[in-house]
């Protein structure tokens, strides 16, 4: 498995590349199993008119790892705070706007097999308040605190209306959260698929 901490610019997907695995029709090389529908319709673009999905690639992807790893980390290894202080707390909170998404009470066997089980709204919730709800807990320095609060800066970025500060912030960003794996926390949760 690569791993990259950046934008390689050079491996990005082209049509011309595309078209050619479609002619070479070896899915497990290139995982492409057939020609897109959207290809067909006219001046569509499907390597000009890409998104990034905040839901599936982050709250629904990355985050549950990240949050799966904290948690174990905190609750498992290092007893910070335990899973019925963490559940106490998430039900008393004052979500305030955010209550119709407050997340639901955690279990032991999911934060175990690293499965959060969380609605994307739920996670975005509980990334944002997290910090607030158990940070009394946390030592200061902690390394998956710092983590926790990479993935939270990266998020509100990714979701902000706009940034003022261009997209170069959140690429410094996320290579940050990225180096932190080669020899940080991050190196654990190896399941990530940054090179969607």
């Amino acid at each position: 498995m690569k791993k990259m901490s950046y934008e390689d610019k050079t491996l990005l997907r082209r049509t011309v590349d595309y078209d050619a695995d479609i002619i070479e029709s070896v899915p497990a090389n290139s995982g492409v199993k057939e020609r897109c529908v959207w290809m067909n319709v006219s001046g569509f673009d499907l390597f000009r008119q890409v998104g990034v999905d905040v839901m599936h690639d982050v709250l629904e992807g990355v985050g549950k790892y990240i949050v799966g790893l904290v948690l174990t980390k905190y609750i498992k290894r290092f007893k910070y705070f335990s899973l019925e202080l963490l559940n106490s707390r998430l039900n008393n909170f004052e979500y305030g706007p955010d209550r119709r998404n407050k997340p639901v009470q955690f279990s032991m066997v999911h934060i175990n097999k690293g499965n959060i089980r969380l609605s994307a709204s739920e996670m975005l919730t509980f990334i944002r308040y997290f910090g607030v709800i158990v940070g009394d807990k946390v030592p200061e320095g902690d390394s998956y605190w710092h983590l926790y609060l990479k993935l939270r800066e990266i998020l509100e970025l990714a979701m902000a209306s706009s940034v003022w500060q261009g997209l170069e912030v959140l690429k410094r960003r996320f290579k940050t959260q990225m180096m932190m794996g080669k020899s940080g926390p991050r190196a654990s949760i190896d399941k990530n698929n940054t090179n969607r």
